[in-house]
């Protein structure tokens, strides 16, 4: 019944946090990447490429079972969202960079998405079962899911500024409430079977979140970014969208229990870019000093 329901709340839920996304661009934050490439430019081609090499590499070398495998691929398939922009704000980080990148990456995602999640499939699904995403429907159904709400935001933004602005820290709030809605449906869905999901889970989630926090900070450290900005790539290449994830297990593949990583990762990731920013705000103060 759980996993029912989510089907039916998934995919309104991801719009509501798209639009919610959408209410801070404007059509200056995309024209970042051509004004100021670089920052963009690394952050967007490391999360695109680089995260999802990385995590298909550590469950080759550190294997999983086959559901925990797929959902961490797709997971490193589903950058940022619009957690990673509010962590990147609480950092007081680069915002705009922060907000630039989601909206770019996930219009790319459209495409990477899902040839990504149709590897994972090829390479550990092998119950016999012939679970694919038909990438034309596909890629359509992720359009309809991101880039049509962030254009609603956007309009509205345009539109009704001063009534949007009065109303985006509510709607932050909101947002965040629907996330963390996800993941407990997500793991009441999959209550019975979440304890061995755990102990399996939680090494490889901990690798992933400390390991593309330091590769995101050292990739912009690499090409000469300002620290702010390395914190937000840092920010942005840990925050994975946990709910797009979780989309694609629950309402596209049908298959809730790949989305048992994304609900794990949620909150590991958390406890491990909390302390990452406290750190950098109190070099910062000391610094400042």
């Amino acid at each position: 019944m759980a996993e029912s329901l989510l089907k039916v709340v998934m995919p309104a839920s991801i719009f509501f946090i798209m639009m919610a996304m959408g209410l801070e661009l404007t059509p200056r934050d995309f024209r970042r990447v051509f004004v100021q490439p670089r920052a963009v430019l690394t952050g967007v081609l490391g999360q695109i490429l680089i995260l999802p090499a990385f995590a298909l590499g550590l469950v080759l070398a550190l294997p999983l079972p086959d559901e925990l495998a797929i959902g961490l691929v797709i997971l490193a398939a589903c950058p940022g969202g619009a957690m990673s922009n509010v962590i990147s704000y609480l950092a007081r980080a680069d915002t705009a960079l922060s907000i630039s990148m989601t909206a770019i990456s996930s219009v790319l995602n459209i495409i990477s998405l899902p040839l990504l999640a149709n590897l994972a499939l090829h390479i550990f699904a092998d119950d016999g079962t012939q679970v694919r995403l038909p990438l034309g429907m596909t890629m359509g159904q992720l359009a309809a899911l991101t880039v049509i709400p962030v254009a609603i935001g956007m309009i509205l933004h345009h539109k009704k500024q001063a009534a949007v602005e009065r109303a985006l820290p509510t709607v932050k709030k909101a947002a965040t409430i629907v996330f963390i809605g996800i993941v407990i449906g997500l793991f009441s869905a999959h209550w019975d079977d979440l304890y061995d999901y755990i102990s399996s889970a939680l090494m490889h989630a901990f690798i992933v979140g400390i390991a593309s926090t330091f590769m995101g900070y050292g990739l912009a450290r690499v090409v000469a970014l300002p620290p702010i900005q390395r914190i937000t790539i840092a920010v942005e290449f840990c925050i994975q969208n946990v709910a797009m994830a979780t989309l694609v297990a629950v309402s596209l593949l049908e298959k809730g229990e790949y989305g048992i990583f994304a609900g794990i990762y949620g909150i590991v990731c958390l406890l491990i870019i909390l302390p990452a920013i406290s750190f950098y705000k109190r070099s910062v103060q000391r610094g400042a000093g």
